[in-house]
C-alpha cells in the first residue's frame, strides 16, 4: 500500500537550550537556598550566634529540614517533567551487579581524595576553613542522635542530593545530549550547595563531575548514590575514629 503523500508529519519535540536548562537548574538551587533561610535564622537564634554552641539535636533537625527541602524541590521538578519521572522509574530496576563494583571503587577513591584535599586545606588555611560545625555536632553526640546522624549523612543526604543534582539537573542536560556543558555546570551547582565549607568547594566540584559520569555511564541514579553514600560513610567513620 502506498502511503498517503498528504499525511501530516508529527511535530518534533522542541529541544531545550543550555540557557533554558541552566536557568531552570539555577532557579531550583535558589529555591532551596531561599527555603532554608528560616532554618539558618532558627540556628542563629538558638545557638546564640555561635555555631559551636549548637546542640546536636538542633543540628540534626536543621540537616533533616534541608534534605526535605531538597527532596521537595526535586519532586516539584519531577512532577513538571514526565519524561524524567519515567526514566527514573526505569533506572531503579537496573541490577546492582551492573554498576556496584565501579560505584564502590569510585566512592572509595573520592573519600581518599577528600581526605588528602582536606589535609592540604588545613595546612594552608587552618582548621576553621574545612569545618562543617553542624555535622561535627551530630557526630560528637551519642545514642540515638548519633545513629540518626549517620543514617542522615550516609543515606538520606546522598539520596536527596543525587535526586536533585544528578537526577533533575544533570538528567535534563543528559536527555538533551548536552553533556559537555551539563557535567561541569551541575558540578559547579553541587559545589555551591556546600558553601558552608567554602575551602572544600573545588573538591566538591570534582565529586560532582565523578558522580555525573557514573550516572551517564550506568544509566541509573543508584550508581552515583552508591558512590556518594560510601564516600559520606567513610568520612563519618574517619571523623569518629580521629575526632576531625
Amino acid at each position: 500500500m502506498i502511503a498517503d503523500a498528504t499525511a501530516v508529519a508529527l511535530p518534533v519535540p522542541e529541544r531545550s537550550s543550555n540557557k533554558v536548562l541552566a536557568s531552570r537548574s539555577l532557579r531550583d538551587l535558589l529555591l532551596v537556598f531561599v527555603l532554608t533561610i528560616p532554618l539558618g535564622i532558627v540556628a542563629a537564634i538558638l545557638g546564640a550566634g555561635d555555631r559551636d554552641r549548637m546542640s546536636s539535636g538542633l543540628a540534626l533537625a536543621i540537616g533533616a529540614g534541608t534534605l526535605l527541602i531538597m527532596c521537595a524541590v526535586a519532586i516539584r521538578r519531577i512532577q513538571r517533567t514526565p519524561e524524567f519521572a519515567r526514566s527514573l522509574r526505569e533506572s531503579l530496576v537496573v541490577p546492582p551487579k551492573a554498576f556496584l563494583p565501579v560505584s564502590l571503587a569510585c566512592g572509595a577513591a573520592l573519600s581518599a581524595a577528600g581526605w588528602a584535599y582536606e589535609q592540604a586545606a588545613r595546612a594552608l588555611l587552618g582548621d576553621g576553613a574545612v569545618r562543617y560545625v553542624e555535622v561535627e555536632q551530630m557526630l560528637r553526640s551519642g545514642g540515638w542522635v548519633l545513629a540518626v546522624a549517620i543514617s542522615q549523612i550516609a543515606l538520606l543526604a546522598p539520596a536527596a542530593e543525587e535526586l536533585l543534582f544528578r537526577g533533575c539537573m544533570f538528567g535534563a542536560f543528559l536527555r538533551e545530549g548536552s553533556i559537555r556543558f551539563g557535567v561541569p555546570f551541575t558540578a559547579a551547582l553541587f559545589a555551591v550547595s556546600h558553601i558552608p565549607m567554602f575551602a572544600l568547594m573545588p573538591y566538591y566540584f570534582g565529586v560532582g563531575i565523578a558522580l555525573a559520569w557514573l550516572y551517564r555511564r550506568n544509566g541509573t541514579l543508584l550508581a552515583p548514590f552508591a558512590a556518594h553514600a560510601l564516600n559520606n560513610a567513610l568520612a563519618s567513620v574517619h571523623f569518629l575514629l580521629t575526632g576531625g
